[in-house]
């Protein structure tokens, strides 16, 4: 096994990891009105992520590191919003972290319940609007990030 395929399953198992404490997702997306279009949004993002992961062969250490701590403040202090940001840097930091792990990390916003409860004064309508302009952004991008291959 070369040292950069090595590197890079620890990425794989860090988001392994991450995803597993993320499971409230689900229900988040089932349950609250805000979130509902939220499974969308994570769809096309995941979309995203694998054109962007089957592109580069690097693994930023940075992102790599950041989402472990947040993960670590998040299953430590049960705060749902940390766990699903370091999953969002977990997948930054195997793509590479640059511009492709930026447009990860925003785009993640879009499936986060987070997003749901900082938006609640404009009501679910224009939440879901903003998670189907987020999956438009993320398809968007996994097409041109495929075509880049």
């Amino acid at each position: 096994m070369n040292e950069v395929a090595g590197v890079k399953r620890i990425g794989w198992l860090a988001l392994l990891w991450c995803a597993a404490w993320s499971g409230d997702l689900i229900a988040a997306w089932i349950h609250a009105p805000y979130d509902r279009l939220g499974a969308v949004a994570a769809l096309a993002w995941s979309l995203a992520f694998g054109s962007a992961a089957r592109t580069t062969r690097d693994l930023s250490g940075f992102w790599l590191f950041a989402g472990g701590v947040a993960s670590f403040v998040g299953v430590a202090g049960e705060l749902n919003v940390a766990q699903h940001a370091a999953l969002a840097m977990v997948a930054a930091a195997i793509v590479g972290g640059r511009s492709k792990g930026y447009w990860l990390l925003f785009l993640a916003v879009g499936w986060m319940p987070a997003l749901g409860w900082a938006m609640r004064w404009a009501g679910p309508v224009a939440t879901n609007l903003i998670r189907l302009l987020d999956s438009g952004i993320a398809l968007g991008l996994a097409w041109r990030w495929r075509r880049a291959l």
